[in-house]
């Protein structure tokens, strides 16, 4: 989601739990009679940095699977940077607006739903992630990747920013970051987001940089 697509929102984050195995990743929206919008929920934030975001995620996420088993092979998340209400600092902290689980269609292709608006999560759309091999190689088939962000429901490019959570490797949390404004695909890499290519069709399909690989 792009920060323009909450002006005007005073964000309000209630206190997240230190609990290692949360029951539910949950974030419920709350309105203030002052306007402003409440995340709350133990992965909400707020984080001072994307990759605090990105390994407390991670580390909830691996404790769900050894707990309870493989539920889902991974998950996305919506998140956004945006200042405090009332810091004393004007440095912006990052928060996630909402997390869901991914699901499988075939051996490839999985999906996830998410709200259209982050404010209004009741409404929501699929958003179609593809997916494929990492490399070139046709025998390396057993690690995930997404290969395309589509919104189902209009046919077009996701229009938000979005955390996609691979763990098909056990033990692992492999994350990918699409920005909705630039439509640059990442993958995190040693503490960095490392680009890997771009979507720029309107189709959703991402298209590998030159001289990568693959994610």
């Amino acid at each position: 989601m792009r920060l323009s697509a909450v002006l005007g929102l005073i964000l309000l984050v209630g206190g997240w739990g230190c609990a290692a195995r949360p029951a539910s990743f949950a974030i419920h929206v709350h309105d203030e009679p002052t306007g402003a919008v409440r995340y709350e929920g133990p992965l909400a934030g707020p984080y001072d940095e994307l990759s605090t975001l990105v390994d407390t995620a991670c580390k909830h996420m691996k404790s769900q699977v050894a707990d309870k088993g493989p539920i889902s092979p991974g998950y996305c998340a919506l998140f956004f940077h945006a200042p405090l209400v009332d810091s004393p600092s004007p440095r912006e902290k990052w928060f996630i607006a909402h997390i869901s689980p991914i699901g499988v269609t075939n051996e490839l292709e999985r999906s996830c739903r998410l709200p259209m608006d982050p404010v209004e999560p009741t409404s929501t759309a699929l958003l179609v992630l593809g997916g494929g091999p990492t490399g070139l190689q046709p025998s390396v088939t057993s690690i995930w990747h997404p290969t395309l962000f589509l919104n189902q429901t209009t046919g077009r490019t996701w229009e938000h920013d979005v955390l996609v959570f691979s763990m098909d490797a056990p033990g692992t949390c492999a994350v990918y970051s699409f920005s909705g404004f630039s439509g640059v695909v990442t993958r995190r890499q040693h503490k960095t987001f490392v680009p890997v290519g771009a979507i720029d069709n309107g189709e959703g399909v991402l298209r590998i940089s030159a001289g990568n690989t693959g994610p």
